[in-house]
């Protein structure tokens, strides 16, 4: 019994995790690079850093994940929005609950267990800025 749960510890822990944010940003920046004609507007990760751009998003995100309407998404809507992304970018990416959890984390600031405009709007904002990203999503 000990040797088999030492066993799962260990395989949980080399488990390879799976970077959603980056998977995210690539996704988002093939989408938002398909109707863009010219090169020079598009964009590596994310949606870019354009202001206006990043608004239209989030209105668009909101309109489709904000079921209830309470002005933030929550975590099954975020959910959704991942799935409905990857999907719609061609991307296949297999995730762990701990690999959403970890990204969650990073755009949930206030720690409240919901996203607000403002939040996504500085989560996508730092996306857009990323330079780490040598391959272009077009």
């Amino acid at each position: 019994l000990m040797a088999y749960c030492s066993y799962n510890c260990i395989r949980k822990q080399c488990r390879q995790k799976v970077d959603l944010e980056t998977y995210l940003g690539i996704a988002l920046a093939k989408i938002n690079n398909v109707d863009e004609e010219n090169p020079e507007k598009r964009v590596t990760m994310g949606v870019g850093t354009n202001s206006q751009n990043i608004e239209e998003w989030i209105e668009d995100i909101w309109e489709s994940f904000d079921k209830d309407g309470n002005g933030s998404i929550d975590k099954r809507e975020v959910q959704k929005f991942l799935e409905q992304t990857f999907e719609a970018a061609s991307i296949s990416v297999q995730f762990s609950q701990d690999d959403f959890d970890e990204l969650y984390d990073k755009i949930d600031l206030t720690e409240d267990g919901l996203i607000s405009k403002a939040e996504m709007r500085n989560f996508l904002n730092k996306l857009g800025n990323r330079r780490d990203i040598v391959q272009t999503a077009n």
